[in-house]
């Protein structure tokens, strides 16, 4: 059977948050969609461990499609990601494991950057049509958010040249913001709807093909 990898993210401690809207999107997905096997997974917060646990999940499981999902806590839409940069840098803000990488470039034999193979444009634009507030993204941060997208994006382009790879962002959910200032949310429903959306077109685009590996 064809296979989907997904991740999302444990809580951002910097932020005090108790869940992470891009785990809580996966952590009940259906076992099968489409035809496909789906494995999801939570990834640490953190830019080494993380970077090894994307790239064990993809090495291990050879997914036909793999989709990151992060929280964008500042953005009015759901976003679905275009490129990842070979590039991370933490800012101001530390990672779960108190780290603060600056000008780092996240695999030493990557590209300087790799484009989503994703259908990002078609997606989106029927996700606006059912009413959702979705748009495409042309950066995806230098954060662990990035760093995921990458890997996929990486991992692509040097051992699985069939598997599709990409990244959606999402919002808080409206229960997770209140009390908070000015915090961008989406209802579930309809982040969630975003995400069969991807998956479906990119199902339908790798329907044909053998188990990558």
């Amino acid at each position: 059977m064809k296979r989907i990898c997904m991740t999302g993210f444990d809580p951002v401690r910097s932020l005090g948050d108790s869940a992470n809207p891009s785990y809580e999107l996966i952590r009940s997905f259906p076992k099968e969609f489409m035809g496909f096997e789906v494995l999801t997974f939570e990834v640490p917060t953190a830019f080494d461990r993380n970077r090894a646990a994307v790239a064990s999940i993809i090495q291990e499981h050879k997914p036909d499609i793999f989709l990151g999902l992060g929280l964008s806590g500042s953005r009015n839409e759901i976003t679905l990601e275009n490129v990842g940069i070979n590039f991370r840098d933490a800012g101001y803000m530390k990672d779960n494991d108190g780290m603060t990488p600056h000008h780092q470039p996240i695999f030493e034999d990557g590209d300087a950057a790799y484009i989503c193979p994703m259908p990002v444009s078609e997606i989106v634009s029927r996700a606006q049509t059912e009413g959702i507030p979705m748009a495409e993204s042309y950066y995806c941060g230098t954060y662990c958010c990035n760093q995921v997208l990458y890997n996929g994006l990486y991992h692509r382009a040097k051992y699985f040249p069939d598997m599709l790879a990409g990244f959606l962002h999402v919002p808080y959910f409206p229960e997770q913001v209140i009390g908070r200032k000015s915090a961008p949310s989406i209802p579930r429903k309809q982040s969630a709807r975003a995400l069969e959306l991807v998956l479906e077109a990119c199902a339908a685009l790798v329907g044909g093909r053998e188990t990558v590996g």
